[in-house]
C-alpha cells in the first residue's frame, strides 16, 4: 500500500485479520513512498529501543537492514526516518500470537527525501548509558550507504561518545568514515577513539563499496553533570570574597594610620 493512503498515520492490525482463527505470529506492512520521500516512525507512547545483545527486544519490529526495535521504559530512540520504501514486520512480546495485542504499534508521518539513508533523534538518559548501533548491527552497513544520529543532551550535561566496538572493511571504492561534530557547528571530528560534547550532536557513518569485511560500529554516550558553569560560579564568588576582605583590610589600616 501507498504509506500516504493509510489514515490515522498509525500502524495497527487490521480487525478482520484478528478476527481469523489461525493464531497470528507476525504481521508485515509494507509502506510504499511516492516522490522519493521519507518514512519518519516514532513510538505511540515514548521512545523506541534497539534490541543489542545486552538489551533485547522480546516484543520487536523488524526491517530488513535497519535493525529490531521495541518500546521500553529506558527508551532513548524518538524517532527514526528512513528514505524510501519501508518493510516493518511485527513479533509477539509475552504472548502466543498477536491477536492479544492492542495497537497501534508505531506511528508514522511523511517528509522530504533526506541525504543520508536512516537519521535516528536521540535523547541518552541521564540515568545509564544509551548504545547507539549502525544499521543492521551485528552485520554490516549496506554497501554505500549512511546513517546519521542528531543527539540532544540535557542543560547543564556533557556527553561522552565511546566507540566500543569498531568493524572497518577494505574498500573497493569510496572510504568507510564516521564523523562527530556540534549541530551548531561545521567542526567534525573522524573516529577518534573518545569524544566529549558540551552541547548536542551529529554522529555521521558512511560506508563504502567494501572489497570484504564489513562496516558495523557500535559505541555508547554517557551523560556528566557540567561542572564548567558552577565552577565559574564559586570562583566568582570567592573572587568577590576576597577583594571585599583586601578592601577591609585596607580600611582597617588607613584607620590606625
Amino acid at each position: 500500500v501507498s504509506a500516504r493512503d493509510i489514515t490515522g498515520r498509525s500502524l495497527t492490525i487490521p480487525a478482520l485479520v484478528l478476527s481469523l482463527p489461525a493464531p497470528l505470529h507476525q504481521f508485515t506492512w509494507l509502506l510504499r513512498v511516492r516522490d522519493q520521500g521519507t518514512v519518519d516512525l516514532v513510538a505511540p507512547k515514548g521512545n523506541l529501543h534497539q534490541s543489542l545483545p545486552d538489551k533485547q527486544c522480546n516484543e520487536k519490529t523488524e526491517g530488513s537492514h535497519i535493525g529490531q526495535f521495541c518500546s521500553t521504559a529506558e527508551s532513548t530512540i524518538q524517532k527514526i526516518q528512513i528514505k524510501g520504501n519501508v518493510s516493518i514486520i511485527v513479533t509477539p512480546k509475552n504472548i502466543k500470537d498477536l491477536s492479544q495485542e492492542k495497537g497501534p504499534f508505531l506511528n508514522f508521518g511523511i517528509s522530504p527525501e533526506i541525504s543520508e539513508n536512516v537519521i535516528y533523534t536521540v535523547s541518552p538518559l541521564i540515568s545509564g548509558p544509551m548504545y547507539l548501533a549502525t544499521p543492521n548491527w551485528p552485520d554490516g552497513m549496506n554497501p554505500s550507504s549512511s546513517a546519521s544520529w542528531v543527539v540532544y543532551i540535557p542543560q547543564d550535561y556533557m556527553a561522552e561518545l565511546q566507540f566500543t566496538n569498531v568493524s572497518k572493511p577494505k574498500c573497493e571504492s569510496g572510504h568507510a568514515e564516521v564523523e562527530v561534530g556540534p549541530l551548531d557547528s561545521q567542526d567534525q571530528t573522524h573516529y577518534p577513539s573518545l569524544v566529549v560534547q558540551q552541547q548536542s550532536f551529529y554522529l555521521n557513518m558512511s560506508n563504502c563499496e567494501p572489497k570484504s569485511d564489513r562496516f558495523a560500529v557500535l559505541s555508547n554516550i554517557s551523560l556528566q553533570k557540567e561542572t564548567k558553569k558552577f565552577l565559574g560560579i564559586i570562583l566568582g564568588v570567592v573572587g568577590v570574597l576576597l577583594l571585599l576582605v583586601i578592601i577591609a583590610l585596607m580600611v582597617v589600616c588607613i584607620i590606625r594610620k
